[in-house]
């Protein structure tokens, strides 16, 4: 076989993992790790992560956000509260839709958008190399 052609198939495999995980990833960790009954700083308002939210707070942390999927209503005033949790300055940046907000460590500051458009938006932080350190998002439009 053309040693091309494994090559190209083998970043292939690669690419496929990793949108795998990008997407999946959290699900996936849900369903390996044993969850305690009791959540006292990180429990969902409407009591499912995956459940359509009108307001949120993102905590950003060094280099992480929780949570890393939001679920919102395509056309629905959707509410974002970015607190920084970490020990630089961060931002939560939606790609797709011209959104953005950065603050200082200890600090919080909320931002409101309305989805014009349904599907999937990558939301990361801006900040220097923090995107490549892992600070992404996924923002879901139903």
């Amino acid at each position: 076989m053309n040693k091309n052609v494994i090559i190209a198939a083998v970043i292939g495999v690669i690419v496929v993992i990793f949108a795998f995980y990008f997407l999946f990833g959290d699900k996936v960790k849900s369903t390996m790790t044993p969850k305690s009954d009791v959540s006292p700083t990180r429990m969902s308002t409407t009591g499912n992560r995956h459940a359509p939210v009108s307001e949120i707070t993102v905590e950003a942390n060094d280099f992480s956000f929780y949570p890393s999927t939001i679920v919102a209503v395509h056309g629905k005033k959707l509410s974002i509260t970015l607190k920084n949790i970490g020990k630089n300055p961060h931002n939560l940046t939606i790609k797709g839709m011209g959104a953005s907000k950065t603050v200082q460590p200890g600090q919080s500051d909320t931002f409101t958008l309305t989805p014009e458009k349904s599907g999937m938006f990558q939301f990361s932080c801006t900040v220097d190399s923090h995107a490549s350190k892992g600070m992404v998002g996924v923002l879901m439009i139903q």
